[in-house]
């Protein structure tokens, strides 16, 4: 057998690899530019095998391929993405996704390129293809255990507008394999017509994208759903300088819990928003804006969670721990969060008395340590502590149940502590707190 027929032979034992490997990715990308309110149709497809062997036969004749891994080398998409947007210029935000959230095995190639392989007489009048083309690896942390050998393959993404993946599709399939003989001058001059539809389309679907924006930020009425939340975030963070190597965060829980809060309404996100620091310990903007919507409000903070839950409950990538586990982590961080609010309440309200100009919540370790109320030892507990309560409320690993347990009664030595402060006013705030949980 030739080296191409051992190819095909062995791509035919793994076809079910790269077609699980591509619905992997494309669930990622599906779930997280859904999360980002960023609009997109996604879609995915492990090679052809019959396409791929005309293809390889046809690259074998220039290339001379030595080996079957050198074609598996050549051969970049055989398990595919597409991500077809709305809006063109999402592709930044969709740039920003994909690099934090995939691992990256070569630079990103961008079209239209300088040159075409297929040489016409024809002399286009339009630029062709426009598209961004990641070839990645799916990181392990995103995948259960028994998926891990997925983290091996390589997956191209394709990125463009769904008006240029219709139009590069028909032109792929007409210029790069023509099933009835070349094209005529005429044909290349259809295609080359269309595409420039297709360019004016996507400029008329920025302008969309922009009346949309500009709506949005006008209107007095609340945001719709979190789409709309997208748009006004975005641009917010564009204003800010924030660094593109971070995406804003999970839009479509923010937008609930700013239902529950009845703070859904630009008016009143402008206002939260003023009163946070955008790079602050360099949490995504939807991270700071939750802290600040939930910060010592134990209804906000159950329904955050319960939120979180709904979602990792709809995660494919996660294993489901078992009812017992599970009754033991609620326990757990029930036991953890409701120590921490009380907490957060009590410095809150030392912040108020000790310092001399209004304090911004949550407040940060540095006012923390300001407000020198716990010694040197406390204060590195209280700052691993807090640590543990962004895994809880952000993170995606979760501290054991064991673990919880034990970090929330060194919490409640930390409220013993205030409460027998030498500040007779410390101790009136902490005291009542308590009693409060108590009562």
């Amino acid at each position: 057998m030739s080296i191409v027929d051992n190819f095909i032979k062995r791509y035919l034992k793994e076809f079910d690899y790269y077609q699980e490997l591509s619905r992997l990715c494309a669930q990622q990308c599906e779930n997280g530019l859904e999360a980002l309110g960023i609009r997109s149709i996604v879609t995915y497809r492990a090679k052809r095998p019959g396409k791929l062997e005309k293809k390889v036969r046809e690259r074998d004749k220039s290339k001379n391929f030595a080996s079957v891994e050198a074609i598996f080398d050549d051969i970049v998409d055989l398990a595919g993405v597409r991500i077809a947007l709305y809006f063109p210029a999402d592709r930044d935000e969709v740039k920003t996704f994909v690099l934090s959230t995939f691992n990256l095995v070569r630079d990103p190639k961008e079209f239209p390129e300088n040159s075409s392989s297929v040489i016409t007489k024809y002399s286009k009048r339009f630029s062709g293809y426009w598209a961004t083309h990641y070839r990645v690896n799916l990181r392990k942390e995103s995948l259960s255990d028994s998926q891990i050998r997925y983290s091996d393959g390589k997956i191209e993404i394709q990125v463009a507008s769904v008006l240029m993946h219709a139009w590069a599709e028909v032109e792929h399939d007409l210029v790069y394999k023509p099933e009835s003989g070349k094209l005529s001058e005429d044909e290349y001059a259809i295609l080359d017509e269309l595409n420039g539809l297709v360019i004016s389309g996507e400029i008329a679907l920025e302008r969309l994208q922009r009346a949309l924006h500009n709506r949005v930020n006008q209107q007095t009425t609340k945001f719709q759903n979190h789409y709309e939340l997208a748009s006004f975030l975005y641009e917010i963070v564009k204003k800010s300088g924030i660094s593109k190597e971070e995406t804003p965060g999970d839009i479509n829980i923010l937008f609930k819990l700013l239902e529950a809060a009845k703070l859904n309404t630009p008016q009143q996100l402008s206002t939260l928003i003023k009163n946070i620091s955008i790079d602050a310990q360099n949490l995504p903007v939807t991270q700071q804006l939750i802290d600040k919507i939930i910060y010592s409000n134990e209804t906000l903070y159950k329904k955050y969670l319960n939120l979180r839950k709904v979602s990792e409950f709809r995660n494919p990538y996660r294993k489901a721990p078992d009812k017992q586990t599970i009754q033991q982590i609620n326990h757990a961080i029930g036991f953890f969060m409701s120590q921490w609010i009380i907490l957060e309440k009590a410095l809150q309200q030392i912040g108020n008395l000790i310092m001399p100009k209004p304090v911004l919540y949550p407040m940060r370790p540095k006012r923390i340590e300001e407000l020198k109320v716990f010694d040197a030892r406390q204060l590195k507990e209280y700052e691993r502590l807090r640590i543990i309560r962004n895994q809880l409320v952000h993170g995606i690993e979760r501290p054991s149940a064991l673990d919880l347990d034990r970090d929330g009664q060194v919490i409640k030595d930390l409220l013993e502590a205030l409460k027998d402060h030498g500040n007779s006013k410390i101790q009136k705030i902490v005291r009542k707190l308590l009693r409060a949980e108590t009562s």
